[in-house]
């Protein structure tokens, strides 16, 4: 049972990195953010998504 339950946390993570990589990659950043943003999502995964919706969306919000 735990196994099952730790697979379905790694997986919900996965799709969720999966999504915000999709997210970053269609926004109308400039490249330059574009790129730091994949960087950042790409080299530390989870902190990378804790840190692209704690304050890169906040600006995309603010943006339009």
């Amino acid at each position: 049972m735990k196994t099952m339950i730790l697979f379905a946390a790694f997986v919900l993570i996965i799709l969720f990195w999966l999504r915000t990589l999709l997210e970053i990659s269609r926004h109308s950043f400039s490249d330059g953010r574009k790129v730091l943003w994949l960087g950042v999502v790409l080299m530390m995964p989870v902190a990378g998504m804790l840190l692209y919706y704690a304050f890169g969306r906040r600006y995309c919000i603010f943006e339009r």
